[in-house]
């Protein structure tokens, strides 16, 4: 069985701005505040695979347990590992009042959005080559631009977070990211780690 998790609730909502920070049509802003937290102890008997005989086995028990006790909206939540130094981002949804939910996919980093940035211009340089003299300058930067990427890729290596989703606490329905019933069954054939979420059952 898996050791126990923590997990932070925290729901969207909007929030004034400050006087100085107000723009035209921009009175509001996103906040996430915290609404509630699955203790480790607790996380144990409601996780069916920390326990095997927990409620909570797909992200749609997880998403309908939110929606039963905190309502619809939208959710970010947290986890830490008992015995763990630091957390990760296990799962992030929203959750609608008419029988379904839809996982919210992770927005591209600045980083990420640069490194594609780089590619297209390696693409785009890389058919303006020829013959010509001018062709070794192409190259030239484009040797620069790759080196580029491969340095921010070794960085990210470093950085990243290993730890992302609610896998293996939580089995996804599929696909991902689209919008599915609460009570749906999750597909039994053999699924990629980014594929496997969660399943839940109400929080009890």
């Amino acid at each position: 069985m898996l050791k126990p998790i923590k997990i932070r609730i925290s729901k969207k909502t909007y929030v004034p701005r400050r006087p100085e920070k107000v723009r035209k049509g921009y009175t509001h802003r996103a906040d996430f505040p915290v609404v509630g937290i699955i203790e480790y102890d607790e996380s144990h008997k409601i996780f069916k695979a920390i326990s095997d005989s927990g409620p909570l086995v797909t992200d749609g028990h997880f998403a309908k347990m939110l929606l039963d006790n905190y309502g619809a909206g939208e959710y970010v939540c947290l986890a830490w590992l008992k015995g763990k130094i630091g957390f990760w981002n296990f799962i992030h949804l929203v959750c609608f009042e008419d029988g379904r939910f839809r996982r919210v996919q992770r927005k591209m980093s600045y980083d990420e959005k640069h490194a594609r940035e780089n590619i297209t211009e390696i693409r785009r340089l890389k058919s303006k080559i020829s013959d010509e003299e001018s062709s070794q300058d192409i190259k030239e930067e484009i040797g620069a631009l790759t080196e580029e990427l491969e340095f921010n890729k070794y960085l990210g290596s470093i950085d990243r977070d290993k730890r992302r989703g609610p896998y293996p606490y939580l089995k996804s329905l599929q696909p991902v990211y689209k919008e599915h019933f609460y009570d749906e069954i999750p597909l039994e054939e053999p699924r990629t780690t980014e594929e496997i979420a969660a399943e839940t059952m109400r929080w009890i």
